[in-house]
């Protein structure tokens, strides 16, 4: 068996949800959650080392700009 363990980080401004989204998540020891703007380099730097992947799912949905 492998030793690999993942862990998934959540990387989030909350600026269109709040942390109650979170709650069943949490639950998780493999699951972090950090509140930051990704829009902000000195942010988000410390959390890339030792990473495998990232996922950039941030966009704002419904804006005239969105289409």
């Amino acid at each position: 068996t492998s030793s690999y363990q993942r862990h998934t980080i959540i990387f989030d401004n909350l600026i269109r949800s709040d942390e109650t989204r979170l709650k069943e998540s949490n639950k998780y020891d493999n699951f972090s959650f950090i509140k930051g703007d990704i829009k902000k380099y000195e942010e988000i730097e410390p959390y890339f080392s030792n990473i495998d992947c990232v996922y950039h799912l941030a966009a704002i949905n419904g804006t005239d700009n969105f289409y």
